[in-house]
């Protein structure tokens, strides 16, 4: 186990399951749960049991809907950025998929209640840890630590919702009657959490080799930096009165404070992980001072989650590839000078602008597809010339291969046109051609997708013998073949050709439990990582316009990445970098949505500029059956239906459906 917040999971669980437990002698309608603070081991394991809402218990699913209602919604919040694409044919993402955002909104209803049961949890915590006859270090340590939770899940709640009630006492659920709090009222409380904790001598500077991933110091820092930043990006929400706003020396205090903050996170002990980027992100290296406030897991039952469902290949412990890398994101990627990519500019692609989107398809297509009638001859006669079963299936089978394969390829030609085949498509090359578009680009871009042509590393348990073999994602595809080195990397999405994600995805034979691995995920969670406050620390400083410190900041994470330091520009400029980095550094992490609302770069990302988009293939072919609308409303969040039912004091948001 990594440590006692795992450990203690599985206790506290039952604790606050348990039918015969101590806590039967709490109201049935309390929130609070005084009695279960009675002793250091309670204690312990009362705060283990914190985290517990954030952990999501019914792995076999991946889709976000009625009956999924645990968990930190990892799924659905980067599914909605910019970053990635989250696809369901029967559950959609309906805050994308409806013109008019309903309060009923899976995603609505579920970070309130998750988010919320950990504020009830923390301040139970903070109110009743007297009672436990700790010793004060560790009490005052665990005061902060459930301080720092409650900072983070404000935070949560308020770049979601735009102002919640606030409770900072145990209540009852009957007592739950409060009306939203200003968006500033609610970071002011995330505020002062994290001063309370910066300012107490008993919370630890970092939390890197005692107490590991546990709030520290440094996060305090981190999470004020933040709430500083969305108070200087002056998007304070309107209810039921106007707003003045603030001066621009307000904003500019706000970013000061930010930029001083963040700098204290590294005098913490935190820092960015020294070695190449992509290696960062499994469970080997993720103890590292790059990792300030971590969801932590395992691989045992009961302490793992399930990511590679989510973002794995059918190749890849039968991964369910539900999300996927966003096709305009990928694009983005910078070439490897740092200039701007462009697929007019890739040789032999010139003419990209000038075709339809459907016509691009061309330039994707796999080598050796004017070849297929004759190797089916080939194979034909081998068949008919083989002596034995065992012969006549084998060559039977990779006859079958060329058979789909043709199929595929005249599907292709009528999607493309028979003109623009003849015209673009070449028999030997089409694949060297496309790869020169992803070859000389952001190492990170590799790093964190799997691009077409690329070999790579692939494990099903359905194999036999098990073991890994080498694969290319291709196009169009011929078949799942489990037994032979470079075949086709076999996707769960083949009605086109989308890009998987490489990142996260574990791509050997280290996960236990056969066709479970899928759901025995155990690296950890990044809540909050250095980069992530580096880049922001970078961005209040070039908003108060000293940019050369900020282009320092930047050149680092670059550096790392291997890519050369950016220009000193404006600030504008210097901002669009900074959001680049944010984009490729932190993607799949569930980051990349709030930052776009508070750059209020949503609409210009996500959906391209455009009211209405869909999730597209590679080669940006919309291939949803159903679209994404863009409304003015969409942000913040409406307080869910059912809440509004419970404490008919809850303001409603305007445009929303109830």
């Amino acid at each position: 186990m990594k440590n006692h917040i795992i450990i203690s999971i599985a206790i506290a669980t039952l604790v606050l399951s348990s039918c015969s437990g101590f806590l039967d002698t709490t109201p049935t309608d309390a929130i609070s749960t005084s009695s279960m603070w009675t002793s250091e081991d309670k204690a312990d394991a009362g705060m283990a049991g914190l985290y517990y809402p954030l952990y999501k218990t019914k792995l076999t699913r991946t889709q976000i809907r009625m009956e999924d209602y645990d968990g930190l919604n990892r799924t659905g919040i980067e599914g909605i950025g910019f970053t990635s694409d989250e696809y369901s044919s029967n559950y959609p993402l309906t805050y994308l998929s409806r013109s008019t955002k309903i309060s009923g909104d899976f995603q609505v209803r579920l970070e309130w209640k998750i988010i919320y049961t950990v504020v009830h949890a923390c301040n139970d915590a903070i109110a009743n840890l007297s009672k436990a006859g700790l010793d004060t270090a560790k009490y005052e340590r665990y005061q902060c630590e459930a301080r720092l939770l409650r900072a983070w899940a404000y935070s949560r709640l308020n770049m979601l919702y735009g102002g919640v009630p606030v409770y900072l006492e145990p209540v009852t659920n009957d007592e739950c009657t409060r009306v939203q709090s200003s968006f500033s009222e609610v970071w002011q409380v995330v505020i002062d959490d994290c001063t309370y904790a910066i300012e107490n001598e008993y919370c630890p500077d970092n939390t890197l080799t005692s107490n590991y991933g546990r709030p520290s110091k440094g996060l305090a820092y981190a999470l004020r930096g933040m709430a500083y930043m969305w108070l200087a990006a002056n998007k304070e929400p309107v209810i039921d009165a106007s707003s003045t706003g603030l001066s621009d020396d307000e904003i500019k205090d706000y970013y000061e404070d930010a930029a001083s903050d963040f700098e204290e996170v590294e005098k913490c002990g935190y820092g960015l992980w020294n070695g190449t980027w992509g290696d960062f992100f499994c469970e080997a290296n993720e103890k590292d001072k790059e990792m300030i406030f971590p969801l932590q897991f395992t691989t045992d039952v009961g302490y793992c989650h399930n990511w590679q469902q989510v973002i794995g290949a059918t190749d890849n412990y039968i991964g369910w590839q539900q999300l996927t890398p966003d096709a305009d994101f990928v694009n983005s990627y910078e070439n490897a000078d740092g200039t701007d990519f462009k697929w007019s500019e890739v040789p032999g692609m010139e003419d990209w602008d000038g075709l339809s989107v459907q016509e691009r398809e061309v330039y994707f297509l796999r080598d050796s597809l004017q070849d297929i009638e004759a190797d089916i001859a080939d194979f034909d006669a081998r068949i008919a010339a083989a002596t034995t079963d065992d012969e006549k299936d084998y060559l039977n089978t990779r006859k079958n291969y060329k058979t789909t394969l043709k199929t595929n390829r005249d599907e292709a030609i009528k999607r493309i046109g028979q003109d623009v085949y003849d015209k673009y498509y070449l028999n030997i090359g089409n694949e060297a051609r496309l790869k020169k578009a992803y070859d000389d680009r952001d190492p990170r871009l590799k790093q964190a997708v799997i691009t077409p042509y690329e070999e790579v590393n692939s494990y099903s348990p359905y194999n036999e013998p098990l073991r890994v073999l080498t694969k290319q994602l291709r196009w169009p595809f011929a078949g799942q073949d489990l037994t032979t080195d470079g075949a086709d990397l076999w996707p769960n999405r083949r009605s086109s050709f989308f890009y998987i994600w490489k990142k996260y995805n574990v791509l050997d034979a280290s996960l236990p439990g056969g066709t479970a691995g899928r759901q025995r995920c155990g690296y950890d969670w990044p809540l909050v990582r250095y980069t992530q406050v580096l880049l922001e620390r970078a961005e209040a400083l070039c908003q108060i316009d000293r940019l050369s410190e900020a282009k320092d900041l930047v050149d680092q994470i670059r550096s790392r990445a291997g890519m050369p330091g950016i220009a000193l520009g404006t600030k504008e400029e210097m901002l669009a970098q900074i959001r680049y980095e944010s984009r490729v550094e932190l993607c799949e992490e569930g980051v990349d949505y709030f930052n776009e609302i508070r750059w209020g770069t949503y609409k210009e990302t996500k959906f391209q500029g455009e009211d209405i988009n869909r999730g597209k293939n590679c080669w940006g072919d919309g291939q949803y059956e159903y679209a994404w609308y863009y409304t003015d409303y969409m942000w913040p969040w409406s307080i869910p239906d059912w809440e509004s039912q419970k404490n008919t004091n809850l303001k409603r948001r305007d445009g929303w459906l109830y």
